[in-house]
């Protein structure tokens, strides 16, 4: 345990750690936008479903980018974890309950 702990604490531990967040949670939380910006665009403008799934899939590749170079700029991994989670809880959120 020891040993896992050190190696987590080293500087290949913590891109490791920043990799994880960033492919992992970066996926769920860019997806969940993506269905809560679909649901939105398709209850409050004239676009059908088919259109706003696919403007929002498509805004949803740019986000997952964006999260990724965020997570390796951001120097605290408290911080980055502490706000992927919330962000990625409140969109899941909001895209159950739309």
């Amino acid at each position: 345990m020891k040993k896992l702990n050190a190696y987590f604490r080293s500087y290949n531990g913590q891109v490791l750690l920043r990799l994880i967040a960033a492919i992992l949670i970066g996926y769920l939380a860019s997806n969940a936008i993506g269905v809560v910006m679909a649901k939105s665009l398709d209850r409050w403008t004239s676009l059908h479903l088919s259109e706003a799934s696919l403007y929002a899939s498509l805004s949803a590749f740019f986000i997952y980018s964006v999260i990724i170079l965020w997570a390796f700029s951001v120097r605290s991994q408290k911080k980055l974890w502490r706000q992927l989670s919330v962000l990625t809880f409140i969109f899941a959120v909001l895209a159950y309950v739309i």
